[in-house]
């Protein structure tokens, strides 16, 4: 089934012209660059260890039961003042519907501002662990730059909305990680810091 796949996927690949297929092997030629670094290797194998030991769900549980308090909450309230149970069906589907966009709204800001304070307190755990994790740190993230940078010009108007020119994701309204502008200026700050003592 997988041989199936495979030959499927090259078959697909070949069909949609040598372009597409020469940026595929671009991009993973992109991909094996990232990992040259034996530092960066350490730097991100000690944060995903660091963020899987980390009570990182107890922190979703309260953001997820805050929220649906919240979320009940501007439903009683909007349920009292506009007097629901007296209004017609097609009013309350759309105080219904303006809450349960409002609750979902809140939840989102509420897992992207939890995800980036975590991201923060990791790298700070990492920065403890001594240079050679800094130092992996700030290459991690500028090979992750360069690769959304290389992305972005070969992914053409879909990598032009997807990343910006300094290479952070780009996006409208939430911001799903710390920018990687903002991580490698910490780094290498942290770095810095750590040449002159």
């Amino acid at each position: 089934m997988a041989l199936m796949i495979e030959k499927y996927q090259s078959r697909k690949i070949l069909n949609e012209g040598a372009k597409k297929y020469w940026m595929m092997i671009n991009t993973n030629k992109i991909w094996c660059y990232y990992w040259d670094s034996k530092n960066a290797q350490k730097f991100a194998l000690a944060q995903q260890v660091l963020i899987v030991n980390e009570f990182d769900m107890f922190y979703r549980a309260g953001a997820m039961m805050l929220n649906s308090f919240l979320g009940i909450s501007a439903y009683e309230t909007i349920h009292s003042i506009f007097k629901l149970d007296k209004q017609r069906k097609i009013n309350r589907f759309v105080y219904m519907i303006i809450v349960a966009f409002g609750a979902t709204l809140c939840w989102l800001l509420t897992k992207d501002a939890i995800r980036n304070h975590r991201e923060l307190q990791v790298n700070e755990k990492l920065v403890k662990l001594g240079p050679k994790y800094i130092q992996g740190g700030a290459e991690y993230y500028e090979k992750l730059s360069e690769r959304n940078k290389a992305l972005r010009i070969l992914l053409g108007k879909k990598g032009k909305r997807l990343f910006t020119p300094n290479g952070n994701e780009s996006s409208l309204f939430r911001q799903k990680r710390l920018p990687i502008s903002h991580q490698i200026d910490y780094f290498n700050s942290k770095l810095q810091d750590t040449q002159i003592l």
